[in-house]
């Protein structure tokens, strides 16, 4: 069976014994959270995450979707502040 190539996207995924890409992504590694609260992971191609601390979920700032949800959610809570101001 052909390995995959050799690229940066396989060095930030967990290898097994022989060194092979498992597919896994550890998401606990340090150079993924800025300030242990906010998850970006260009590679981790999940939109929500597990949060570090506590129960509950993140969202992945690396994911584009996130940034989708993000304006989303601002639009929608603008679009609710000028009907209710407005009328």
């Amino acid at each position: 069976m052909a390995c995959p190539p050799e690229d940066v996207r396989v060095w930030t995924r967990e290898r097994d014994q022989g060194g092979r890409d498992s597919g896994l992504t550890h998401r606990d590694d340090d150079k993924y959270w800025r300030g242990g609260l906010i998850y970006i992971n260009r590679e981790d191609h999940t939109l929500l995450v597990p949060r570090r601390f506590g129960l509950g979920w993140t969202l992945n700032f690396g994911n584009p979707g996130a940034a989708i949800l993000m304006a989303g959610v601002v639009a929608l809570i603008s679009l609710l502040i000028t009907l209710r101001l407005g009328g």
